[in-house]
């Protein structure tokens, strides 16, 4: 879907990205805004067919109109453990992480992290906070926060963004005008009063506080719809209201400056005076392939990105250190109740499908 074939692999000399993420339409967006045109080499693993097809027939319905069998297939996930849970699916489905142990075999020793060849990379299946970096996350690197304002300011305007101002703002600029807050349930009201109340207490000890800020269309925008709120969010959205790096795919693809090259996966980069020689193998075939490009972007994800570098160099033997923020759930016992949460709409009963 919105693929568009391309005539012989040794095409004129251009920019290429590789990788179809968060990262990777973004620098497509702001390129083609330069009028500058743009190739985006891509494995694009996508979700099953029959999955694909069951999901878009639960976006055409309201949710009380959907089946018990449909809710059950797309929020079925990997069984949950002391350890915690293996894998995150998106409807059901693995798709995000299929096929990478075909093309970079890996091995987790006391971490828990890999790449993916899906379309929207981990977008299809992660949805994140949105904040910026902090002046002092930034130490290393040969930019400052406030270099980065202009570039945060460029992609909310395109990217959904559930937000409001906040205390959260002394430290995170909120870095859009319309921000679009979603609705606080009982629970969620009644704890951010308390922590108000508490508000010098905590900030003497260092802590700040503010609504989550995620990457949805909580409000509806033109004929698009907003947040139903059908309690669907960690199974993914059949709505499509999370924010999926594949929807920005497909609005780049209108435009005649963006070429998508999907099934290809890229093995490594060889750089020759002015031009990059990009190396490939056809996800399919098996086929070797290349590209010749003045520019490349390399958008793989934080760990796509660093085995393709290192594999470029054929430094593979080399040890590296990656740094992530991790974050932890944790049971709150609160003293007094907000009242009992809104129960999602209810699925109607099964009618005979199999």
């Amino acid at each position: 879907m919105g693929t568009r074939p391309v005539a012989p692999w040794q095409g004129a000399k251009m920019i290429y990205v590789i990788g179809s993420g968060p990262a990777g339409v973004s620098a497509a967006k702001a390129l083609t805004k330069h009028g500058r045109e743009v190739t985006i080499l891509d494995a694009g693993v996508t979700l099953e067919p029959e999955r694909a097809r069951r999901v878009s027939e639960m976006a055409m319905q309201t949710p009380a109109d959907w089946s018990v069998g449909d809710i059950a297939e797309v929020k079925r996930q990997m069984p949950a453990t002391l350890g915690g849970v293996p894998l995150k699916f998106t409807f059901g489905s693995d798709f995000p992480y299929q096929e990478v142990e075909r093309f970079f075999p890996f091995e987790n020793i006391g971490a828990a992290t890999r790449p993916t060849l899906a379309r929207g990379g981990f977008s299809t299946v992660w949805g994140a906070v949105v904040l910026p970096y902090l002046d002092k996350e930034l130490l290393d690197w040969p930019t400052a926060a406030r270099d980065l304002e202009r570039h945060y300011r460029a992609v909310t305007d395109w990217m959904p963004l559930s937000a409001q101002s906040d205390d959260l703002e002394s430290e995170f600029p909120l870095h859009c005008d319309s921000p679009q807050p979603l609705s606080q349930s009982a629970q969620i009201q009644t704890l951010l009063a308390d922590l108000a109340n508490a508000r010098p207490r905590l900030n003497r000890a260092g802590f700040r506080f503010g609504q989550s800020r995620v990457a949805v269309r909580a409000q509806p925008k033109g004929d698009l719809p907003g947040c139903s709120y059908c309690a669907m969010c960690l199974s993914s959205c059949p709505y499509r209201l999370i924010y999926d790096a594949s929807a920005t795919l497909n609005e780049l693809l209108a435009s005649p400056l963006v070429q998508y090259v999907p099934d290809v996966v890229v093995e490594r980069l060889e750089e020759s005076g002015k031009q990059v020689t990009i190396r490939c193998v056809q996800r399919h075939t098996g086929d070797r392939t290349q590209f010749d490009a003045e520019r490349v972007y390399v958008a793989c994800g934080a760990v796509g990105t660093t085995r393709l570098l290192l594999q470029s160099l054929e430094a593979l033997d080399h040890s590296l250190e990656m740094k992530d923020s991790q974050y932890f759930l944790l049971p709150w016992l609160r003293g007094r109740g907000g009242g009992p949460a809104p129960p999602p709409p209810p699925p109607k009963k099964e009618e005979g499908r199999m």
